[in-house]
């Protein structure tokens, strides 16, 4: 994961495009990492579909665009960091109110 330090583009692009469906952005994120005393990533959610459909954006531009020598494994497992150290929190179907 030494290369998300030096590239300072491609953080900013993979948090803003997790961030994209509940209107924030990386800049938005930074300037102010508590909300409403909560952590950014903590405070937002997602679904497990929002997962999913990000999972697979996130393994198919590193594996196409930033590291192309990457394997589908290799990448895999650059999301589960990238994910444990700043994905958001799951949004449960019993923490919906219908």
């Amino acid at each position: 994961m030494g290369y998300y330090k030096r590239d300072g583009a491609l953080i900013k692009a993979l948090v803003d495009k997790m961030l994209l469906h509940v209107g924030s952005d990386y800049n938005a994120v930074m300037a102010n990492p508590m909300i409403e005393n909560i952590p950014w990533f903590d405070y937002y959610t997602w679904t497990q579909e929002s997962i999913d459909v990000y999972k697979d954006w996130f393994i198919n531009l590193l594996r196409f665009e930033v590291r192309p020598k990457f394997s589908k494994r290799m990448a895999e497992k650059e999301y589960s960091w990238f994910n444990l150290f700043c994905g958001l929190k799951v949004l449960k179907n019993e923490d919906i109110n219908c």
